[in-house]
């Protein structure tokens, strides 16, 4: 597969989990609000003491139940509440990772160390579009760079809003001037344009290093009439060469000494956000990528470095961290390379760091105005970078960056092979904090709703005129629960001398094929094809060799194959039992069915998980046994009927005469691996049949003892009769809300919190917290 067809089917791996994202994005936003409306309501209740509000309508009831106004106050919101922001910040980081239409990879690294010339090379963009001036800086705003292969070029404008270049120009004085009586104040952004520079020039401390601040400052104070009319401006769609440059570069590139050009000085990506170009790269095979320039750490721009490890974290697939040795080929490596790597490790942890960090060490192989020949220093900085610590140091290469084919060729395409070879195991770790956020969301909110049916509890148990109903139908309950269960166990108790009517089917199906000729499905060779392969030329022994080993083999796989088949009725098994359980038996009260492509026996998995927890351990026990339970034909089948072949492995046996010498021909050697090849299957077929008649019985001889262990576990192993009438007691108001809520008896917090209770509850389902 070529790497444009990788990055296209990793694309769509990701993009077809978006789906299942927002729904999880969808049910924590539901969830939310039911806590908010029970913690609402139960602020109406009790103030944050304990105690109860005497005008609330529950004050009556609360004030004869003293333990209820102290359930309620145990009731504690905010883990659920952290627990769903960490779950959502953690599902919208991995959301924006999957959702990407391109294969990202971010340029980082220090001013003018040769960002544009790398993302030049790689796009064949030029210094129009990607200034890469050698005597002057140039970048201004940072462009992300698509390739769209058949495409001319095109750049996306997006601009800052007047807000955010107030805030800058705030920022860059506060940091300029600690004092703030000497400070002057900003309350517009037209107020930048007035501001008097002289007297800021003055109150700047002499010597401080934040002294370089007031040229940015000066930039935007000057020159406010260029930039000023984009801000919170729509975005804007240029192709002309020339009109691009003005917003994303700071200069046309001449130099000021050079007095034979004209110099024009550009301000207008004072104000760009972003630029977002798209083109057709020159290497074909480079698939749907995007590079995403960032203005070299060493500009003082306000924010620059929070938001290249913004764009490192958030937005980048891959990072090539670029390096311009300039001089030290011994020692360490210079501190703002140092401090740009750690400011990456803090901001990205170990997240597979060392599959999507890469090292350029930008080689100058020839002189220029403003750089001299580097080859020592390159090598002293990857021996350094390799010998180091450093995630990823082992991708560390030296580059030229303004040699397109060779950055093309030799460095593009390789670190994209080993990019798209990790890149799931990459996504896995953005995937597995989601993960790990909705767990723990889970186990806060299970007790949240534990705690919550505790005030339902307690309101039942102090209402002694409600005790003889609950007992009554807790034996109801009981008494049905056997009755369904046996119900269940003797209809399977019918069939397990039965033969399991998916295998019977799938065997006489292999065994009709077997004694077939000719036939479509047919396991014996068509005449013409054993025609066909002794006119080439092969031997004829050779020939049945091969015939009768292939033929095994299909048979094995397609006795195997009748798994797939198998699982669908151990599935509908499974799920009878379930179903037996949340509708004959009420459960669903407690625990709602699967909903859509969810099988119903993943009822039991979140029943144990959700509603038995640890407190009822041998109902959990034979509720996860059955859920776990499983019967394949691998695990009894496939020695019998592999035992029954051995007619056609000749690792048994030799092969039978299939020439006769006195009268050879082609046809008569056909015609005598045909008929061998036949009677061997057909002998075959009956031997299976035979064996067969027991074998299909198993499945339904397992699944009726898995079914009768299920029943035995629940009613007979330890105490667990007793753990079912605790369960039915302490579940009472929520298995029988609507019973409990026909007596007069019951108030009307009960009536109110148990609507309350029923709506968290039907969040609580073990999928809801699993990704």
């Amino acid at each position: 597969m070529e790497i444009r067809e990788q990055i296209s089917a990793i694309i769509a791996r990701r993009q077809a989990r978006l789906p299942g994202i927002d729904e999880k994005l969808r049910v924590l936003d539901e969830m939310e609000a039911q806590v908010a409306r029970v913690e609402a309501v139960r602020d109406q209740m009790i103030r944050p003491d304990g105690t109860v509000i005497s005008e609330s309508k529950f004050a009556p009831m609360l004030e004869r139940n003293p333990d209820m106004a102290w359930g309620l106050q145990a009731l504690d919101f905010e883990p659920v509440k952290d627990g769903i922001k960490r779950a959502r910040e953690a599902l919208g980081e991995y959301r924006r990772r999957c959702a990407r239409e391109t294969v990202d990879i971010s340029v980082v690294g220090k001013a003018r160390g040769g960002k544009s010339e790398l993302l030049k090379s790689i796009s064949g963009l030029s210094n129009h579009v990607i200034p890469a001036f050698d005597s002057t800086d140039c970048t201004g705003a940072p462009s992300v760079i698509h390739n769209v292969p058949g495409s001319s070029l095109q750049a996306r404008l997006r601009f800052k809003s007047s807000g955010d270049m107030l805030a800058a120009a705030r920022t860059y004085l506060e940091r300029m001037i600690a004092d703030v009586s000497q400070r002057p104040a900003l309350y517009r952004m037209e107020d930048i344009r007035s501001l008097d520079l002289a007297a800021v020039e003055a109150a700047v401390p002499a010597g401080a290093a934040e002294g370089i601040l007031f040229e940015y400052l000066k930039k935007m104070a000057d020159h406010y009439d260029e930039w000023a009319p984009y801000a919170d401006g729509p975005e804007m769609v240029l192709t002309d060469e020339n009109k691009i440059m003005e917003f994303v570069a700071q200069n046309n590139g001449v130099s000021e000494d050079d007095p034979t050009q004209t110099r024009e000085d550009y301000y207008k990506y004072l104000v760009v956000d972003t630029c977002e170009i798209s083109c057709a790269f020159p290497q074909a095979d480079a698939g749907r990528i995007s590079l995403i320039d960032t203005v070299g750490l060493g500009d003082h721009t306000e924010g620059i470095l929070d938001k290249m490890l913004e764009t490192v974290g958030n937005r980048s697939d891959a990072v090539i961290f670029l390096h311009l040795p300039r001089d030290g080929t011994g020692g360490g490596l210079p501190a703002e390379v140092v401090n740009i790597y750690n400011s990456i490790r803090e901001k990205c942890g170990d997240r597979a760091l060392d599959q999507w960090l890469f090292y350029f060490i930008n080689h100058v192989a020839a002189p220029t105005k403003s750089l001299a020949v580097n080859t020592a220093y390159c090598e002293g900085a990857l021996k350094r970078i390799k010998g180091s610590k450093w995630l990823g140091a082992q991708n560390a290469k030296i580059v030229e960056v303004t040699d397109a084919e060779a950055v093309r060729n030799q460095f593009l395409m390789p670190l994209l092979e080993s990019l798209l070879k990790n890149l799931d195991s990459i996504d896995e770790t953005y995937r597995r904090p989601a993960a790990e956020a909705l767990e723990a969301l889970g186990e806060e909110y299970g007790a949240l709703c534990g705690r919550a049916e505790k005030v339902l509890r307690s309101d039942v148990r102090a209402n002694a005129s409600l005790a003889p109903l609950v007992h009554r139908l807790t034996e109801e309950a009981m008494k049905n629960l056997r009755a369904v269960l046996f119900r269940t166990q003797r209809a399977w108790r019918e069939k397990r001398d039965q033969p399991c009517a998916v295998l019977d089917s799938s065997a006489r199906d292999i065994f009709t094929r077997m004694c077939q000729t000719n036939f479509q499905g047919a396991y014996l060779p068509t005449q013409k094809e054993i025609m066909d392969e002794l006119e080439s030329g092969i031997i004829p022994n050779l020939l049945y060799t091969q015939y009768a080993n292939a033929i095994r083999n299909r048979i094995s796989k397609d006795f195997l194959n009748v798994d797939l088949e198998l699982q669908g009725v151990i599935a509908e098994m499974k799920g009878d039992m379930a179903r037996a359980l949340y509708d004959s038996c009420g459960l669903s009260a407690l625990c709602p069915p699967p909903e859509g492509d969810r099988p119903a026996y993943e009822w039991f998995r979140d029943f144990a998980d959700t509603v038995l927890g640890d407190d009822y351990p041998n109902l959990r026990l034979a509720v996860e046994t059955l859920a776990g339970f499983e019967f394949s034909v691998k695990g009894f089948l496939t020695y019998e009927v592999r035992n029954c072949l051995d007619d056609l492995d000749l690792n048994f046996g030799d092969v039978p005469r299939l020439v006769n010498e006195k009268n050879s021909s082609l046809e008569r050697t056909r015609n005598n691996i045909c008929a061998n090849l036949h009677r061997t299957l057909c002998r075959i077929a009956n031997i299976l049949e035979d064996e067969m008649g027991a074998l299909c019985v198993k499945p339904n001889r397992a699944m009726f003892a898995e079914i009768a262990d299920f029943c035995d576990r629940i009613f007979y192993a330890g105490e667990a009769e007793m753990e079912w009438r605790n369960f039915s007691a302490n579940y009472a108001s929520l298995l029988w809300s609507e019973e409990l809520r026909q007596q007069q008896s019951v108030g009307v917090m009960f009536q109110d919190w148990l609507e309350l209770a029923e709506g968290l509850r039907q969040y609580l389902r073990s999928h809801v917290f699993s990704l």
